[in-house]
């Protein structure tokens, strides 16, 4: 049962009488309201308690009303004993939610208005929420597992709300506030993972009194929103949650060594930055980090990496949780899951752009130093930076492997060893790991691959010499209008290329399987996103050289 609009909060009397009008005609518009003022929505819960929202009216770019409903809590707040813990689900709905404004973000490197009270979502609608029954994409935002967010300052859905859809959005726990792994019963690790799943499960719950059909629920994520989708893949608790998704410049390394129950040695990294070096043991360590606030923890994260400001992508990884009668998100390496077909087996949209993280290796060649101690001691950083430090094996004849084959000639600044560093993040933080979780789901599920080369001049990446890629993230700027000072979206070329990937992404979201036919498949070809959609024979990411990392890391496509 959808919820009923009660009324909306103005007090102009001129308004409530265009609203009056509005209500006899049997049609609810924010077309008669002020940009931004407050709806309100009632519906009763499972114990017949009435529940009323307080959303915001709004526009979408195209000029289409939507209602926005911000800052909605799906968890307890994570705070004081629950800090660490993995989430614990609301006792009830609170009878009057304030959802008009922003949250608070969680804590990370960046945030500026965080908070660890920050388990919240967002949901936006279509107008005709009392008759719809419309399709859900939730979204999983970037951001390393580290820093990102969900609020409507970062992600907007003025574009995709052009369409017929409902969208969610939600924050979930970063850093060691999400991801401390101590592999004890209080602390099993991947907190941040099931948040996720939580926010999944207060969606499918309640999302019907929001115009939503919690039948037809896409799962979307975008680089590390990416990677999480991957996971929710395979991950028994979030079984039955979604019916299609969308992994967008994102993928689990296959090279990457999962841990097994804890990752000790990066807690006592932290321990040291937060001085807490007088204690050896894991609950001393824990008593420590408890002193301080969760923004002070989130800061120490700058010490944590390897090389330059932020490598590897991934400091923290998803744990295979020891079994202490807790759900537990990953029992087993997600990959071993794929071969043994325990993956849920629904269409799933994958792709990347042109040019994955080009702005990392654009960073070592802006900095002398980088550049000098990059080139001097690859040896040494490649396995840090591309994942395979946890390497069971040679890992100083890898990364030889690696040099001889991206870099061979690598003696200083110039385009074209830029470009094949560009190559080598893209392979090793995303292309290879899509293209494995692609090979080994294939055979039990339509895989529509895609590749997004649509180049502007508002790509992230600025640099002289850069190679005519598109870079990370920048294909997110045509799906959600987010924070970007010098992007113009009424340009002819960047208006025509929303309205191209939002209806992309759209017919994906409504059609699923059914595009089996329209849309090319693997391995017959992929989608081409450029100044328009094109069908290209093969795979979107090379064969030999798929081959090549598989061999490297002695991997096998075997019981797929």
């Amino acid at each position: 049962m959808v919820a009923s609009i009660k009324y909306f909060s103005i007090t102009n009397s001129i308004y409530w009488l265009a609203l009056f009008n509005c209500l006899i005609k049997g049609r609810l518009s924010c077309s008669t309201l002020v940009n931004g003022e407050t709806i309100e929505i009632e519906f009763n819960d499972q114990q017949q308690r009435k529940i009323t929202v307080a959303g915001a009216c709004n526009k979408s770019w195209a000029g289409e009303e939507y209602y926005a409903f911000r800052g909605i809590p799906y968890a307890k707040p994570p705070v004081q004993e629950l800090r660490f813990k993995d989430p614990q689900p609301l006792d009830e709905l609170p009878s009057y939610i304030d959802a008009r404004y922003d949250g608070h973000d969680c804590p990370s490197i960046y945030a500026t208005n965080a908070s660890e009270d920050c388990l919240i979502l967002n949901i936006y609608t279509p107008t005709n929420i009392e008759a719809a029954k419309l399709p859900v994409l939730l979204f999983i935002h970037p951001g390393g597992l580290y820093i990102g967010s969900s609020l409507s300052t970062f992600i907007s859905p003025a574009y995709l709300l052009a369409k017929p859809v409902v969208l969610v959005t939600f924050n979930y726990r970063l850093g060691t506030l999400g991801f401390l792994q101590l592999g004890t019963r209080d602390i099993p690790g991947n907190a941040g993972f099931k948040d996720q799943v939580q926010a999944m499960r207060w969606v499918q719950k309640y999302i019907q009194h929001f115009g939503g059909n919690p039948e037809d629920i896409t799962l979307m994520g975008y680089s590390a929103g990416a990677l999480s989708v991957q996971l929710h893949l395979v991950s028994p608790m979030s079984r039955g949650l979604f019916r299609k998704a969308i992994i967008m410049s994102g993928s689990l390394p296959p090279q990457a060594i999962l841990p097994h129950h804890t990752q000790l040695e990066l807690l006592r990294k932290q321990a040291r930055v937060l001085n807490c070096t007088e204690v050896a043991v894991e609950a001393q360590l824990l008593n420590c980090f408890r002193k301080f606030d969760g923004n002070e923890i989130a800061a120490t994260l700058r010490g944590l990496f390897a090389f330059g400001k932020d490598n590897p992508i991934y400091i923290y990884l998803p744990v295979i949780e020891a079994d202490f009668g807790q759900e537990r998100f990953l029992a087993e390496n997600p990959f071993e899951s794929l071969q043994s077909r325990e993956f849920a087996k629904v269409p799933i949209l994958i792709g990347f752009t042109s040019g994955e993280f080009c702005q990392s290796a654009v960073d070592i060649f802006r900095d002398s130093k980088l550049e000098r101690s990059f080139y001097e001691d690859f040896q040494t950083l490649a396995p840090e930076i591309f994942m395979y430090a946890g390497y069971n094996g040679s890992l100083s004849e890898i990364s030889e492997s690696l040099r001889q084959h991206y870099l061979p000639n690598f003696v200083g600044l110039n385009r074209t060893n830029l470009a094949h560093l560009c190559d080598l993040f893209s392979d090793a933080i995303i292309r290879f790991g899509a293209q494995r979780l692609t090979e080994l789901a294939a055979s039990h599920t339509k895989i529509f691959p895609y590749s997004f080369e649509f180049s502007s001049e508002f790509s992230k990446l600025d640099y002289p010499l850069r190679p005519a890629r598109v870079e990370h993230m920048d294909d997110l700027m045509y799906l959600f209008e987010m924070n970007a000072s010098n992007f113009k979206r009424n340009d002819s070329s960047t208006a025509t290329m929303i309205r191209q990937y939002t209806k992309f992404i759209y017919e994906f979201v409504i059609a699923g399987a059914s595009l089996f036919g329209k849309l090319p498949t693997y391995p017959t070809g992929y989608t081409k996103i450029g100044r328009s959609l094109e069908f290209q024979p093969g795979t979107n990411f090379a064969k030999d050289i798929y081959e090549k990392w598989k061999r490297l890391f002695h991997l096998d496509d075997n019981n797929k």
